[in-house]
């Protein structure tokens, strides 16, 4: 299984919880990617390495993920459910809006 991590990254509230699944995915050794936007953000927030924002950076959540967990509120769902269109991948909402 492969967790797919994207998210509003419009909203500050966006990367500390991001970075946390990030952190704990590693250590349980999980298997995770990154939407590039959400990478670069971590990376620039100096909340995750570099090295592994770079080795877990994608642009295509649905083809690299089997399971996405999209950070935001319910556009942000709504954006994740578009680009995954008829791919079918499961996705799950975190809410981090009002």
């Amino acid at each position: 299984m492969t967790y797919g991590i994207t998210g509003n990254t419009q909203k500050d509230a966006l990367w500390e919880p991001a970075a946390r699944l990030v952190h704990r995915l590693r250590a349980d050794g999980l298997d995770f990617c990154l939407h590039e936007d959400v990478a670069a953000g971590l990376q620039a927030r100096g909340l995750v390495e570099g090295a592994v924002c770079a080795q877990h950076r994608t642009a295509d959540l649905t083809g690299d993920a089997d399971l996405i967990l999209s950070f935001g509120g319910d556009g942000t769902l709504l954006l994740s459910a578009h680009e995954v269109d008829t791919a079918g991948t499961p996705i799950l909402g975190v809410n981090i809006g009002r």
